[in-house]
């Protein structure tokens, strides 16, 4: 009984007696399997209509994230809800967050299309070996 003292095992075990005497085998099972749990935060029709409001542009312009699914959310509820929730529910209705890929400011695209052409093409000291496995 390192972890639990004698008066809670003593408490735990008359709680288990009773509870055998008055319902039998059935009052010693684990019950915990048989809890619905909570509700959902959003019924199927809101959550339809979270799925259509995502299929749209945000009013800032940017992307949706799991801030912008809450406060959304929280507007449809009238009550706080966790950004967790936000993330969740873009979770569950299968949105990855799709953030473009950063450039740098001087990036030149005629000069790297133009690399990239020219690398596959002709062997050189980088890719020589690859061009000699062919």
């Amino acid at each position: 009984m390192s972890r639990m003292s004698r008066v809670t095992a003593v408490t735990l075990y008359i709680a288990n007696v009773r509870r055998y005497n008055q319902l039998g085998a059935n009052g010693l099972k684990d019950k915990r399997h048989q809890h619905p749990g909570t509700p959902p935060l959003l019924s199927v029709a809101e959550q339809a209509q979270l799925l259509q409001t995502l299929r749209t542009p945000t009013a800032d312009g940017g992307l949706w994230n799991s801030r912008k699914v809450a406060e959304w959310i929280s507007n449809l509820l009238d009550r706080p809800v966790s950004v967790q929730r936000g993330w969740d529910y873009l979770r569950s209705l299968e949105f990855r967050l799709r953030v473009p890929r950063p450039e740098h400011d001087l990036t030149d695209l005629e000069v790297q299309e133009a690399w990239k052409k020219n690398c596959a093409r002709e062997p050189n000291e980088f890719n020589s070996s690859i061009h000699q496995q062919q």
